[in-house]
C-alpha cells in the first residue's frame, strides 16, 4: 500500500493475502496469523503459520524428526541432506525435483582489477561443472547456459551446441590450461597470486558452491576468502554492487526467456548484479521477445546465450536437483517448476489435479498459441474441472483432509515450510 513507508513495510508488511503478518525474530522465527478478513470464504484452512530458522542442517532435520515441523525446505534441500533426513524420519515424503535456479559466478566488471575481460574470462574456464554437480547434488543435475538446459528446461541448448560456447568444453584441464596462460600475460603466476574476497549469502545453496568456487579459483593463481554474508546484508550488498567476487543463485520464476534476460541481464536490470550492460544484447532480447515462431525465436535466445558466454556476463556453475520434505499427515503438494506454458508443451505440474490444466497447455502450444503478454500462457482448472488457458497464474488449490486426530491439514496457497497451527474442526 502506498500509505505505508517502505521502511515499515520491511519490518511489519501490509497486505490483503491469506495471512496477516505477527512477529519476525532475526534469524530465529517469522510468524503469520489467519486474516479474518481474506475474501474467499473459509479460507485459509490454516489458523497460522510459523516459520523457523535453523541454521544448522543437521540441527534442523532432528528438530523435524522429532515432530517438531510439518515441512522442511522449499525444494532447496540438497540430496545430501534428504538422504540424511530420510535416514531420521524414513516416514518423510520428500520429492525430487530438477530446480531452475543455477548457480552463478558473479565478477564485479567495475571493480580493478576484474574489469579486464580477458580476467574474467580466465575465471570463467577454470570451471569444473560436473564436480559441483557430483559433490553437492550427489551426481545428480545439469549443465546449462542462461537459461535452464533440456529434458527439464524447453529453451536451454543442447549439450552439443553448449560445449562450444567459452567455458563450457567438457576438456576442464585444457580450459584451465588456457586460463593459466591469460592469468600469466596478467602479471600472475605461482610466485604473484591474486588475492580476493567471495561474497555470498549465508545459507547452504549458496554458502556450499561457494567453498568449491574458492578450491577451482586456487587452480589459476587466485586465492579466494569466503565472506558469507546475513541475508538481510546480502540484497543489498549485491545491488549496491559492493563485492569483487561473489556466488548468486538466480531465483528464475519461469522457464522462459523475458522473465530470464529482462530481469538478470538487460543494462540496468534490477537483478543484474554484475553491472553487465551490451546494447548488442539488449536488441537480440527485444528481437526474440517479438518473435512468434517458436523455432526462430530459440535461435535468438541461442545467440544471446553465446553473446552472455564470450562476454562472461555471469556464468552459470549448474543447475541442481533439490528436494522437499514433509510429514505423511501433511498435504503438501509441490510442483516441480512453475507452470509454464513453453513452446514444446512443457507444462510440468507435479500433482495430478492439475493433469487437465497441464493438457489444456499442451494443446493450447501444439495449437501455436502465442502469449499475449511477456510471460508464456498458464494454465488454470475450471470449477467444472474443465481446462482453462490464461495469461495469469493459477491459484493453488489443495482440498482440505483431516488427520487421526481430526484437525484440517492442508491449505490454499502453498505449503510452509515449517510448522502450521491447525485449528479443529
Amino acid at each position: 500500500p502506498c500509505h505505508v513507508p517502505a521502511r515499515d513495510m520491511r519490518l511489519k508488511p501490509v497486505g490483503t493475502g491469506p495471512f496477516k503478518f505477527v512477529e519476525f525474530k532475526p534469524n530465529e522465527s517469522i510468524k503469520v496469523t489467519k486474516n479474518t478478513d481474506y475474501w474467499k470464504k473459509d479460507r485459509p484452512y490454516l489458523d497460522g503459520i510459523e516459520y523457523t530458522f535453523i541454521a544448522n542442517p543437521s540441527t534442523a532435520i532432528l528438530a523435524f524428526a522429532s515432530g517438531n515441523f510439518d515441512r522442511f525446505a522449499q525444494g532447496i534441500l540438497s540430496l545430501p541432506l534428504m538422504k540424511e533426513l530420510k535416514s531420521h524420519a524414513p516416514e518423510a515424503v520428500c520429492e525430487v525435483v530438477s530446480w531452475n535456479i543455477p548457480r552463478q559466478m558473479l565478477v564485479n566488471r567495475d571493480k580493478p582489477p576484474f574489469d579486464s575481460p580477458d580476467l574474467r574470462r580466465a575465471m570463467a574456464l577454470t570451471l569444473d561443472r560436473k564436480a559441483f554437480i557430483d559433490i553437492i547434488s550427489d551426481g545428480e543435475g545439469s549443465v546449462g547456459g542462461a537459461m535452464m538446459p533440456p529434458p527439464a528446461g524447453t529453451w536451454g541448448m543442447p549439450l552439443e551446441v553448449l560445449h562450444s560456447l567459452p567455458g563450457y568444453g567438457p576438456d576442464v584441464q585444457k580450459n584451465r590450461a588456457e586460463a593459466r596462460e591469460i592469468m600469466k600475460k596478467l602479471g600472475y603466476g605461482p610466485d604473484k597470486r591474486l588475492p580476493v574476497t567471495l561474497t555470498t549469502r549465508n545459507v547452504p545453496a549458496y554458502r556450499d558452491p561457494s567453498v568449491l568456487l574458492i578450491d577451482q579459483l586456487k587452480e589459476i593463481y587466485i586465492d579466494g576468502t569466503l565472506n558469507a554474508i546475513d541475508t538481510t546484508q546480502w540484497y543489498p550488498t549485491v545491488m549496491r554492487k559492493d563485492y569483487a567476487v561473489g556466488l548468486t543463485v538466480s531465483e528464475n520464476g519461469l522457464d522462459d526467456p523475458d522473465q530470464q534476460f529482462y530481469e538478470n541481464f538487460v543494462c540496468g536490470a534490477e537483478r543484474n548484479y554484475t553491472g553487465y550492460c551490451s546494447k548488442e544484447v539488449d536488441e537480440l532480447v527485444e528481437r526474440q521477445s517479438a518473435e512468434a515462431d517458436v523455432a526462430k525465436r530459440k535461435k535468438i535466445v541461442w545467440e544471446i546465450e553465446k553473446k552472455l558466454a564470450e562476454d562472461g556476463a555471469r556464468p552459470a556453475i549448474f543447475y541442481p536437483v533439490s528436494a522437499a520434505c514433509w510429514q505423511p499427515y501433511f498435504r503438501a503438494g509441490f510442483s516441480s517448476l512453475c507452470p509454464a506454458c513453453g513452446p514444446a508443451g512443457a507444462a510440468s505440474w507435479a500433482m495430478a489435479v492439475f493433469e487437465r490444466a497441464s493438457r489444456c497447455c499442451r494443446q493450447g502450444c501444439a495449437r501455436g498459441w502465442r502469449r499475449q503478454i511477456s510471460r508464456p500462457p498458464l494454465c488454470q482448472t475450471g470449477a467444472r474441472g474443465e481446462g482453462l488457458c490464461s495469461t495469469r497464474p493459477p491459484r493453488r488449490r489443495f482440498p482440505a483432509r483431516r488427520d487421526a486426530s481430526g484437525l484440517r491439514a492442508a491449505h490454499d496457497r502453498g505449503p510452509p515450510i515449517a510448522r502450521s497451527r491447525r485449528r479443529a474442526a
